[in-house]
């Protein structure tokens, strides 16, 4: 980090809650995979968070216990978070100067994709996400105290 970048540690703070939230999100996928006898320990490790979903989904699907449907929704509304995640995982926070014709400038801070510089990220849009990801935990845990030991 730079003496220009993230001055007040505010982007530091939502990419921690947001990665803490995550970890624990990940965590739950991995208790309920690990309580399944049919899914086997090796798959478990290789898989990644979305491999994981599609396990849990596909291992619910005919499930008609609420909780267990309520467990798929939030973990979909996870993977689709997980691809925001990822663009923050992966690239640099950066610093935008703008300067124009007439002198003035604009600054910018921004966490941007390396590969596609239209996919980006504000501080604003970050806080979003890590409320996001906040949320979706608080109500996972709730809906699989039931299943889950």
């Amino acid at each position: 980090m730079t003496s220009n970048i993230d001055t007040r540690g505010e982007w530091s703070a939502a990419i921690g809650e947001l990665f803490i939230a995550f970890g624990q999100i990940e965590h739950i996928t991995i208790a309920f995979l690990n309580s399944q006898t049919q899914t086997k320990k090796e798959i478990i490790g290789k898989s990644n968070f979305s491999k994981r979903v599609d396990l849990i989904v596909k291992s619910l699907k005919k499930s008609t216990d609420s909780n267990h449907k309520e467990f798929i929704s939030l973990l979909k509304k996870a993977k689709e978070l997980s691809k925001k995640r990822n663009l923050i995982a992966h690239n640099p926070l950066l610093l935008e100067v703008f300067q124009f014709a007439d002198g003035s400038n604009y600054k910018r801070e921004i966490i941007a994709s390396s590969r596609a510089p239209k996919e980006c990220m504000s501080l604003k849009e970050l806080k979003i996400l890590s409320n996001d990801a906040s949320s979706i935990l608080s109500k996972l845990y709730k809906c699989c105290n039931t299943f889950l030991p």
